[in-house]
């Protein structure tokens, strides 16, 4: 039999094509400290990696670490990048045969106590109506913020969708296969992997990616208008599976207890971030709900824990010994306070709990849901608001999300200041917007719920666009707590100070309109009229800054404010973009936002 040369080197280039492996997932930078970081890739099949680092994107001299990814994690591994160099710019890429990932970059952290100044952003709750998910602008508006890392927190993806409560209680997490695929998805997403291309990421679990709605260790809290309260539960294996995917298909930092959850935390110069597990360890959220007669009582029996004894011990200890400036602690649901009113107010009564909320449930099933937030377990909120006042924990700042809603308070009513950002690409829940109008929405409360203080999406506003959190943080002065929503709009923000006496955050104490600046969007010129020019305490050595988004200082001249209170500023050479004008005087600086056009 005759063999044609040309035919078979065009089947054995065919045959090696066919068996190229190729980087399908990844690379996804995570766990960067001030020295290291680690990478998490899959490939087509199983294979020896290479991750290549240099500190220029010329990739000249560059460092190599090399790993593989393993056939029995789906192909998938992580390599860890050991004796970087601090505070520094790295371009990085994965080889394997035949194929190169595309570039990527990130930053190593601060040494721990560096004091500077540095935004990071922070959201939850996105929904993947196709796989790979697609439409999703928020990442690209987040990506142009240029934080120094991103946290995601929670419902990322909604892999419990595909379970039809209660008459189906195949939970997605029993099935390890589903949560595999649930990973893949989340990293096939074109603009939030052009995101994970460039920032760092963290992400801890909620409640729709740990195993379905408003989990607890063991089980699934269910109640509509028709059906009763009840928790159905799942077994063992469906927490452990959540648990173990978390730690192999995620570069995640280190976990203290594993057994207990995936909560940990990690240092960026003088800020310490707590990442909270708030489902594997909690107690079943409608323990705490009592039928008696006709309504539901909200009684909560002893040892009712939403972090679990472990895991909050591990909290207090990591506040009192922390040596940051600055401390945020992050869970998926809320932390406000303020929202026991809103339970008090709906326990009891069976006219409030059978009014319908415009075909969303009634206000039964709305109570089943609210006590899916710390409120409903008031014994921990109590346990940690008051070891911080004891032991005169200062700066301790909440971020929280799961609501779809985003929204801000300065510590009045949520025990800390808090931020809630849960709207990254999900339909809006006005939650906040209702607590605020109950009185006019449903007569029967006769009150209304103004927990969010500091401004939020329908509070003040109409804005309920997909949004983030942005955290600024100001050297050792001050933390401003914003939400930004999908056109790089401000919804609201918040400016905190460092506490310099007893007490956990201060704030100044200024009308909301001290300054004002128009037109807004401009065009060549700005121009400031101070409000409360006394209260600002305009001097001599005031000045007037104007920064980017990542904080670069663009135009700085010397304030003309005092006594004329009225001042122009030349923006014509900016740029098209988002950008904050500072007031900066002695006392403290103060901050509003405006766009160039």
């Amino acid at each position: 039999m005759l063999k044609h040369p040309l035919l078979l080197s065009l089947l054995a280039a065919m045959v090696s094509i066919a068996n190229a492996q190729t980087i399908t997932h990844g690379p996804i930078i995570g766990a960067v400290t001030e020295n290291a970081a680690r990478v998490y890739v899959r490939t087509s099949t199983a294979t020896a990696i290479d991750i290549v680092l240099s500190t220029d994107s010329l990739f000249s001299g560059p460092a190599t670490f090399s790993g593989a990814t393993n056939a029995a994690d789906d192909s998938s591994g992580i390599i860890d990048l050991t004796a970087l160099q601090t505070n520094t710019k790295y371009f990085y890429k994965a080889v394997i045969a035949g194929s190169d990932s595309s570039n990527g970059s990130f930053m190593t952290f601060p040494l721990p106590g560096t004091v500077s100044n540095f935004h990071f952003a922070f959201g939850s709750c996105q929904g993947f109506n196709t796989v790979p998910p697609t439409n999703d602008p928020i990442f690209d508006q987040i990506l142009l913020d240029k934080p120094r890392f991103f946290l995601q927190c929670g419902d990322w993806g909604y892999p419990d969708s595909t379970d039809n409560m209660p008459f189906d209680s195949s939970f997605f997490a029993a099935d390890p296969q589903k949560i595999i695929e649930t990973y893949r998805a989340r990293y096939s997403g074109a603009q939030v992997k052009n995101l994970m291309s460039q920032v760092a990421i963290d992400y801890i679990y909620d409640d729709h990616d740990y195993v379905n709605d408003n989990t607890s260790r063991t089980s699934s809290s269910y109640y509509d208008s028709i059906m009763p309260f009840r928790e159905l539960s799942f077994p063992a294996s469906t927490r452990r599976n959540s648990i173990d995917a978390y730690y192999r298909f995620f570069p995640h930092y280190t976990l203290p207890d594993t057994a207990e959850g995936i909560y940990h935390s990690f240092r960026y110069g003088n800020v310490e971030v707590f990442m909270c597990d708030n489902r594997s360890a909690r107690s079943p959220n409608l323990d705490a709900l009592v039928w008696q007669d006709t309504a539901y009582f909200f009684i909560t029996p002893p040892g009712h824990s939403i972090l679990g004894q472990q895991q909050l011990q591990w909290l207090m200890n990591g506040l009192k010994n922390s040596t940051a400036k600055w401390k945020f602690v992050i869970t998926g649901v809320a932390f406000n306070k303020g929202y026991r009113d809103v339970i008090n107010a709906m326990s009891g009564d069976s006219s409030i709990q059978a009014v319908d909320l415009f075909g969303m449930g009634t206000v039964r099933s709305a109570l089943g849901g609210i006590v899916d937030t710390w409120s409903g377990f008031p014994a921990d909120q109590d346990t940690l608001l008051n070891y911080c006042k004891q032991n005169n924990i200062r700066n301790v700042i909440w971020l929280s999300s799961d609501s779809h809603t985003s929204a801000i308070d300065d510590g009045t009513n949520a025990g800390f200041p808090e931020i809630m950002a849960g709207n990254l690409a999900k339909p809006n829940s006005y939650v906040a917007y209702f607590m605020a109008n109950a009185d006019s929405l449903v007569p029967e409360v006769n009150q209304n719920f103004n927990v969010w203080n500091a401004g939020g999406q329908g509070l003040g506003n109409f804005n309920f666009n997909d949004a983030y959190g942005r955290i600024d943080v100001y050297g050792n002065d001050s933390v401003q707590l914003s939400i930004i929503d999908v056109n790089g709009d401000l919804v609201a923000d918040l400016m905190l100070y460092d506490s310099s006496v007893v007490g956990i955050v201060s704030k100044r104490k200024l009308p909301g309109n001290s300054f004002d600046l128009y037109p807004n969007p401009a065009t060549n010129q700005l121009e400031i009229k101070l409000n409360y020019p006394e209260l600002l305490e305009i001097d001599a050595h005031t000045m007037i800054i104007v920064v980017d988004i990542v904080g670069r200082k663009l135009i700085e001249i010397p304030s003309m404010l005092h006594p004329k209170n009225v001042q122009t500023v030349d923006i014509s050479k900016l740029k098209k973009s988002m950008y904050f004008l500072v007031i900066q005087t002695e006392k403290g600086n103060y901050m509003k936002s405006f766009h160039k056009r």
